[in-house]
């Protein structure tokens, strides 16, 4: 059943022009098997790490099925990178660790452009019993959005 914060998350992302499509499942607490569910692989899922560069948090979106290069990220960002820690992730997004959502009002997010090369991606709901099926090219349309390479590694 989707829950009234679904919802709400479902609905910010229609205000902004972000086609999607809510995927119920069991309860999952892993990506892949999430993927294993809907007969995917890892290249079609799109986590989103929530780190710290310098004093400020961003969120950085990236294909699962590839690796973030911190040296080409901090480059892009212009600052150290880290990636948060449990505490901080729980206390910035409200979510349980390991349900972050692509969509982060406030947050600088940070996209890399292997993303683009696939039409739809499977990514976070902000819980664990549904995932969003994310259209690629709408997530130009996050406010505050930045892309760029800065991952290595893919299957496709």
């Amino acid at each position: 059943m989707i829950s009234n914060e679904i919802q709400a998350y479902s609905d910010s992302l229609t205000q902004i022009g972000i086609k999607h499509t809510i995927l119920e499942h069991p309860e999952f607490k892993t990506p892949a098997e999430a993927y294993a569910y809907f007969n995917l692989t890892i290249g079609n899922g799109i986590p989103t790490v929530i780190m710290k560069a310098d004093d400020a948090f961003i969120a950085v979106l990236r294909r699962d099925d590839t690796r973030i290069d911190f040296k080409k990220l901090k480059q892009l960002v212009g600052k150290n990178v880290r990636m948060a820690n449990p505490e901080e992730f729980v206390k910035l997004t409200g979510l349980p660790l390991g349900a972050a959502r692509v969509y982060n009002p406030g947050l600088p997010t940070y996209i890399d452009d292997k993303i683009f090369e696939k039409e739809y991606l499977i990514g976070g709901s902000g819980n664990f019993i549904c995932s969003i099926r994310y259209k690629t090219a709408d997530l130009r349309k996050l406010s505050n959005s930045f892309i760029g390479s800065f991952t290595s590694g893919n299957e496709k």
